[in-house]
């Protein structure tokens, strides 16, 4: 069941949660029916949590300007070097690893307060903004990334950093 709680409108955005109840608790358990085979990168995007018997089930859904809902799962082509699950707040490494699935999408409009979806089992909640974006000087890629993640020319995906967070009130983005 679906319950419009709250509806957040700001300059550069305009969210809509549609269910949104003790998040960081629902957080820890889980499980949904989320669709990981398909991007969030047309302005839209939901989450699924499973009810259990410690917290209710719901969906969380975003809408916006295309431009500022993204996606770093392997959907978009991403593949995530380090994240942890215990917190929204950090920085992560990845690389775009399948150009063909939309990972250069974040790009589109800036990078900076950009929202994305997270992948299962990084950060956690499903959805963070983007509060930096940067290129490390240090490009290696794991041993179990590499030979998987080598083009057609012989190179290797560029290495991203986020500094990622769910301050959604410190966005700047007009």
């Amino acid at each position: 069941m679906l319950l419009p709680l709250c509806r957040m409108t700001s300059p550069m955005l305009d969210v809509k949660l549609v269910f949104i109840l003790a998040i960081i608790a629902l957080f820890s358990v889980v499980q949904g029916n989320n669709d990981w085979t398909k991007a969030c990168l047309d302005g839209a995007c939901s989450f699924d949590i499973d009810e259990s018997p410690a917290s209710m089930g719901g969906t969380i859904e975003i809408s916006g300007s295309v431009l500022a809902i993204s996606d770093i799962t392997s959907a978009a082509g991403w593949q995530i070097l380090n994240c942890t699950d215990s917190t929204n707040s950090q920085t992560i490494r990845l690389a775009c690893v399948d150009e063909s699935r939309g990972c250069e999408h974040i790009f589109q409009g800036g990078v900076e307060d950009t929202i994305i979806r997270l992948p299962d089992g990084c950060g956690s909640g499903p959805f963070v903004r983007i509060a930096n974006h940067w290129i490390p000087d240090h490009q290696s890629l794991p041993s179990n990334v590499a030979p998987k993640s080598t083009r057609r020319d012989s190179s290797f995906p560029q290495v991203h950093i986020l500094q990622i967070d769910d301050v959604f009130e410190n966005m700047t983005r007009t």
